[in-house]
């Protein structure tokens, strides 16, 4: 198959549609065929979306089954690529880049936590596939995800980690709880150097309010008279020596 395929036909009916018409069987008691010639779609999709939907109605779920297409190869859901993307702009912001191949790294890492199910040749290369980087790209065009050029310094991050082939349980621990930051966190700052000149700290005032200028005067005229002392010694030693 290509990596590219462009759609044929255009063909499925949209979930609010599908919903519209099993409301008027449930409420109107109307049959399938006449309802589904009034919205213009397949009575056979209509009778299996209703009858799926009574399923679930009858185990006490208010979730509407599935229509139309979906990927069923599909590794992450909706929400994890949509962390994933939240991640990568956040490292972005702080000069932090990852190059196509750590993304691909990160997302193995990923899809271990997550206990996805993902094709036999990222367990054996530790990476995610050429095909899911180019898929994923398409699916979040904001993203800008290249390879740095030679002249930029490295990264100066923590490295980057393989992930065994094998997964871990995530039992009693919820994929919410593994965002992409607690797996893999973003470089922090250092501790600020502390000054060994022990300069006097200063805060934040207004110079032209009058209790502050008062200050400000008050020390200026302190630091006159201490440098006058010195410059008076100074000169009184000078005499002596000349006599």
């Amino acid at each position: 198959m290509p990596r590219v395929r462009k759609r044929v036909t255009n063909r499925g009916v949209p979930l609010n549609i599908l919903e519209r018409a099993s409301d008027v069987i449930r409420d109107e008691g109307r049959t399938v065929r006449a309802v589904a010639k009034d919205f213009a779609i397949c009575h056979t999709t209509l009778f299996r979306f209703n009858k799926k939907r009574e399923k679930l109605t009858g185990e006490g779920s208010d979730t509407l089954p599935r229509a139309g297409y979906w990927t069923s190869r599909k590794v992450f859901s909706e929400d994890q690529e949509r962390s994933l993307r939240e991640y990568l702009k956040r490292a972005a912001d702080l000069y932090y880049w990852l190059d196509p191949k750590e993304v691909r790294k990160f997302a193995f890492q990923l899809a271990s936590r997550y206990n996805c199910n993902f094709p036999p040749k990222w367990s054996e290369t530790s990476m995610a596939g050429v095909d899911w980087f180019t898929g994923f790209l398409k699916r979040h065009p904001s993203l800008s995800i290249r390879r740095p050029r030679a002249t930029v310094p490295p990264p100066t991050g923590p490295p980057s980690f393989c992930a065994s082939p094998s997964r871990p349980s995530t039992s009693g621990t919820g994929t919410d709880d593994l965002s992409p930051e607690a797996i893999r966190p973003h470089p922090k700052a250092g501790a600020r150097n502390k000054c060994a000149k022990g300069r006097r700290r200063r805060s934040t005032a207004i110079l032209t309010d009058t209790p502050v200028k008062e200050e400000l005067e008050t020390d200026k005229k302190l630091n006159s008279a201490a440098e006058g002392k010195e410059n008076h010694k100074g000169k009184c030693i000078e005499e002596k020596q000349i006599v």
